[in-house]
């Protein structure tokens, strides 16, 4: 998997930079947060294949449960 930052805010007047930065499983464990912009994670297909595609009836916590 790769990702980036990503420009977040509510218009384009008002933005800020949302960093990505590194963490580990028992850090997203522990502290239920995911610091991965998902708006700009990518990963290879077989992958996805392999952990199975978004369950999307998770809402709120979809990303952060898929990077887990």
């Amino acid at each position: 998997m790769i990702y980036g930052d990503v420009e977040q805010g509510p218009d384009l007047s008002i933005k800020r930079i949302h960093k990505g930065r590194q963490t580990n499983i028992k850090d997203m464990l522990k502290y239920a947060k995911c610091p991965i912009p998902q708006q700009s994670a990518m990963w290879r297909r077989n992958a996805i294949e392999k952990i199975g595609y978004l369950v999307s009836q998770w809402h709120i916590v979809l990303d952060r449960e898929y990077f887990i």
